[in-house]
């Protein structure tokens, strides 16, 4: 199955501070849901996704490779591949982000390219769309978090008294890195809306055209 996904999201900051935290990819990495990073080498980076859609589980094996950085502009092209741990599945992407907006928010907008294949790829374009709208949600939410815990934790002027409190602040852990641990990103309620809405659409249609059949039969009759 192949589909082209756009999706938008809005942060906070300005477009170049933004552009610096997403090529950081070990930084952003607990934010992006289900996902968990394992290796970095040479601007390649390597980790697991796993995803849960009803009853259906899916792990891959993922590799991110950036292929065009342009800072002026703020545009960054992506190439996503993935491999089911069990099975014979695959996803294959291209990410094209842009960047831009005004002073204090910045809007990224991105377009992926993607092909589905094995047990992901039953639910469909529509299941498919919706779950990407909502994974690129859940991230800017973690986005936005990190982008906070950042600002929280820059060195304030001092004041008498309050050196125990700067050092406590500054040790604390990051609130969104108690996400790396889990990657698993359960999707059942994601992918089953969708599904429930279209076949209530169906049950419908097919009531109203009973009724309809059985008016002109009793007209006959």
């Amino acid at each position: 199955m192949s589909i082209e996904l756009r999706n938008a999201f809005a942060v906070p900051v300005t477009a170049d501070r933004l552009w610096n935290l997403l090529l950081d990819v070990e930084q952003i990495a607990p934010c992006v849901p289900g996902f968990r990073l394992e290796a970095a080498c040479d601007g390649v980076y390597r980790g697991v996704i796993r995803v849960k859609v009803g009853a259906v589980t899916a792990g891959y094996d993922a590799t991110l490779t950036f292929v065009e950085r342009d800072p002026a502009a703020h545009r960054v092209v992506m190439e996503l591949e993935g491999r089911e741990k069990r099975g014979s599945g695959s996803v294959r992407a291209t990410v094209t982000a842009y960047l831009s907006g005004a002073t204090g928010q910045t809007v990224a907008e991105m377009v992926t390219n993607v092909v589905i294949t094995g047990r992901l790829a039953q639910f469909g374009r529509g299941v498919v769309a919706d779950v990407s709208s909502r994974m690129i949600e859940e991230f800017a939410a973690n986005l936005t978090g990190l982008l906070r815990e950042q600002s929280d934790s820059r060195p304030r002027p001092s004041s008498p008294g309050d050196g125990d409190d700067r050092a406590s602040v500054g040790a604390a852990a990051p609130a969104h890195a108690a996400s790396e641990g889990s990657v698993v990103l359960d999707l059942g309620q994601i992918g089953f809306l969708p599904v429930a809405k279209r076949v209530a659409v169906l049950c419908l249609l097919g009531a109203a055209c009973g009724w309809l059949i059985r008016k002109i039969l009793s007209r006959r009759s």
